[in-house]
This record gives structure tokens, C-alpha cells and sequence, in this order.
């Protein structure tokens, strides 16, 4: 049984050891990337690089200090078949070492690499919840700035909005991957008359479906990843003819491999189809996330509602004074 257990503990002091000589690796590739001029043509790369940097700089000078205590109890060991009065000095360097070791082990294994990251959450994707959608694609935008972060609406079918956290403190990931999951949105005040958009079908409602004044909507929070290009071959763009009343023609995008698919008109501009890029950009990357990774279990919620909102009122959506929230504890 002794033996079992040393070698359980020689297996755990290896696996620390890979994790830690892959923090000291990815410590020095960021640096080196900070180092490179053309990172900093695009600022929100190298916001996130600093950011992920800060964040990587505790676990990797606790790698180092590990590191160093290490060498210390060899030495002091040596020194301690010579000259008994070194044992002292072993056990406390020994009892240091395996403070820092524990604690180290932990943190390596809580980290979630994706916190510093800046965000696209999609919300809805129902034509039945648009304007409960919208309403709390509002209240995200609105909670985005209060914080001093910056929002901005990439698409509306499906709704999507990119949030990028500031320069100092936590990134967006961190501060909101546990509102990804069902979200039961409803309104204070459920008359048909402060309810248009529902009760009269809206450009976003089908008609005949069964209304009311409370939905759960779908909210999808995904790190936004590095842009990298898309393979042509795997979209497919369709043209669909509308009324004379509106002169520019409906576009469907749709990624062949995954289904995913987004909405828009051929009078498109160029930042439109880019920032489509980025909400696919996302999925597809959010989609490549293993699952042993701690991000892992947000992204893969279950069918539980995660938090309850009541908002004032259907005319003013964004109504923040007037709203209310039950979240899990997490």
C-alpha cells in the first residue's frame, strides 16, 4: 500500500510538473507576442494579451518560487547527510514546498485559460422571444456599460453582442460565463396593450403561435476567440426577392458543416459581414473547447432556467431601476 502510494504521488508531482513547464511556455509566448509591434495594430488583441498575461503572472512567479524552494531542499538536504543540524532546515523548506505545491496544484487545475477573454453573447434564436430577446440583449449592453465596457450589436437574427471588458480587472468571460443557459424574461405589467410587438404578430412573431407576457429565452456567452478565416467552400449565401416597398433583397448565411445560420440584406456593409465572421468565429471555436476544460461546463448547460427577470415594462425594455434577478450560486 506504501508503495501505491508514492508512486500516486510521484505520478501527481509529474503531472505538476508538465502543467507547470506549460505555464512557464505559454508566460513566455505571450511576452513574446507583447514584444512583437505589429500585435498592437489591432488593440484588442493586445488588450486581451495583457490581460491574459496578468492573469497567467501569479501562477508562473508561484512556479518559480516552487521551483527555487525545490533546489533549496536538495541543497539543504546534501548539506543534512554532513551535518545533522541541517535537518531543521529541511523539514521547514520541505513543509513550504508542500504548501505552495498544494496550492499550486489546485489553481492549476481551477484555471479557466478563457477569463481574460472579451465575449459574444448570443441571445434568443426563437422568432417567438424577439422582443423578449431584445429586451435583455439591453439589459446586457446596459450592464456592459455601466461597467465601462464597451458593447456593441454585431447581429439581430440572431441577436448577438460583442462585449469587451477594459484594460484593468477581470475580462468579460470571467465576469459572465454563468449567465450562459435559460433565462426566463417576463414583464411587470401584462397587458396585450403594452405588449404590440406580441400581441399583433411584430416582424419577428409568427402568427398563430401562443402568446404571452413571460418567455424563456436562450443566452449563449462564448470567449471570442483570435480571428481566423473561415473555409469559402463551407458557406452557402441565399438571395430571397422581397416587396418593391423595400428595395434591398434578404440574405440567409449558412455554415454548411454546423448549421449555423445568420440573417441580413445585400446592401451589407463590409463591417456587417465582418462582424457575422465573428459571431461564427465564436461558435466554431466554442464548439472546439474540450471537455475537461473548466469553460467546458458553462458552455454545455443543462435545460434548468439559470436566472429569473422581470423587467417594468414592454414599452421601456431596458428598464433597469425595474429589474430583478434570481441567479444560481455557483
Amino acid at each position: 500500500m506504501r508503495g501505491n502510494g508514492q508512486g500516486a504521488a510521484t505520478g501527481e508531482a509529474a503531472e505538476l510538473s508538465r502543467d507547470l513547464a506549460a505555464i512557464h511556455e505559454e508566460y513566455a509566448e505571450i511576452g513574446a507576442r507583447l514584444a512583437d509591434p505589429s500585435v498592437h495594430r489591432d488593440h484588442l488583441l493586445a488588450r486581451r494579451l495583457r490581460r491574459c498575461q496578468e492573469a497567467l503572472r501569479p501562477l508562473h512567479e508561484d512556479a518559480l518560487r516552487l521551483s527555487a524552494l525545490l533546489g533549496d531542499l536538495r541543497d539543504a538536504r546534501e548539506l543534512a547527510e554532513a551535518e545533522p543540524g541541517w535537518g531543521a532546515e529541511v523539514r521547514r523548506i520541505d513543509g513550504e514546498a508542500a504548501v505552495l505545491r498544494t496550492a499550486l496544484t489546485s489553481a492549476v487545475a481551477l484555471r479557466d485559460r478563457y477569463d481574460p477573454y472579451d465575449v459574444i453573447v448570443r441571445v434568443g434564436g426563437r422568432a417567438e422571444s424577439g422582443p423578449f430577446a431584445h429586451a435583455l440583449l439591453d439589459l446586457y449592453r446596459t450592464r456592459a456599460r455601466e461597467r465601462g465596457w464597451r458593447a456593441e450589436i454585431l447581429t439581430r437574427r440572431p441577436y448577438a453582442l460583442g462585449v469587451m471588458a477594459g484594460e484593468g480587472g477581470p475580462g468579460a468571460w470571467a465576469e459572465m460565463k454563468a449567465e450562459n443557459g435559460l433565462h426566463v424574461v417576463s414583464w411587470r405589467e401584462a397587458h396585450e396593450a403594452d405588449l404590440p410587438e406580441i400581441a399583433n404578430g411584430g416582424a419577428e412573431g409568427a402568427p398563430g403561435e401562443p402568446r404571452g407576457a413571460e418567455q424563456v429565452v436562450r443566452v449563449t456567452v462564448m470567449p471570442e476567440p483570435e480571428p481566423r478565416p473561415v473555409v469559402a467552400d463551407d458557406i452557402r449565401i441565399d438571395v430571397y426577392c422581397t416587396r418593391p416597398v423595400r428595395p434591398e433583397s434578404s440574405v440567409r448565411i449558412r455554415h454548411e458543416p454546423t448549421g449555423l445560420v445568420f440573417f441580413g440584406t445585400d446592401a451589407m456593409s463590409r463591417k456587417d459581414k465582418g462582424n457575422i465572421l465573428r459571431v461564427l468565429t465564436a461558435e466554431l471555436a466554442a464548439r472546439e473547447i474540450g471537455p475537461d476544460e473548466p469553460a467546458a461546463r458553462f458552455l454545455r448547460h443543462g435545460g434548468e432556467p439559470v436566472a429569473r427577470h422581470r423587467l417594468g415594462s414592454a414599452r421601456r425594455r431596458c428598464d433597469v431601476s425595474n429589474f430583478s434577478r434570481e441567479s444560481r450560486r455557483r
